[in-house]
């Protein structure tokens, strides 16, 4: 059958499979092989500066995953929130 098509179809038989293959990506920090930051010292208050991510750990065991970053994100929101309401005089 492909040899009776193969004429019909032409330049585009040659194209049913890609010349590329599929690209896999394996994020780099998903085992992160360093110790995360403990959550304790993520702010630094004399510093004015606090972190979030996936390097941070929470508690929950999700470090070094898109899931980790994301809550460590959250939490440190809501450590803000608490710390501005709190400048400002509100709950």
């Amino acid at each position: 059958a492909e040899k009776r098509l193969g004429g019909l179809l032409g330049p585009a038989a040659a194209m049913r499979s890609p010349a590329w293959g599929p690209h896999l990506h394996r994020w780099g920090a998903a085992f992160p092989d360093a110790p995360l930051l403990p959550e304790g010292r993520a702010v630094v208050p004399s510093a004015r500066v606090a972190f979030c991510g996936d390097f941070v750990e929470g508690g929950e065991g999700r470090g070094g995953s898109v899931e980790g970053a994301a809550l460590s994100g959250l939490r440190l929101a809501k450590a803000l929130q608490r710390e501005i309401g709190g400048l400002c005089g509100a709950d």
